[in-house]
């Protein structure tokens, strides 16, 4: 899952970003950290529904980037996580400030 350890965070950041690839092997919770960081990021800049279409749309309709099936899998999850996490709990704020339909 994306709640990977702090020093596995820190590595795999690095090399996202240009640095050297981790010392240690590679697991899939690390993959699935990759796609939930992205995603929490996006989500920060601006919380709200479209953001959360526009995610799960690059997320979901844009397959011919995954070159695995664990690829598919750790965006899945991570996806998720994330709408459990994130658009939830916006979206019952939403229906308390709305109401129900």
């Amino acid at each position: 899952m994306p709640f990977i350890k702090p020093e596995r965070r820190s590595a795999i950041d690095a090399w996202t970003n240009g640095g050297q690839k981790p010392h240690f092997a590679l697991e899939v919770g690390d993959m699935c950290y990759t796609y939930y960081k992205a995603t929490v990021d996006v989500w920060r800049a601006d919380p709200c529904w479209k953001t959360a279409h526009m995610i799960y749309d690059e997320l979901f309709n844009s397959r011919e980037s995954y070159v695995t099936a664990e690829q598919i899998t750790a965006s899945n999850l991570a996806w998720q996580v994330f709408f459990h996490l994130h658009v939830m709990p916006y979206e019952m704020k939403k229906r308390e400030d709305n109401g129900d339909i």
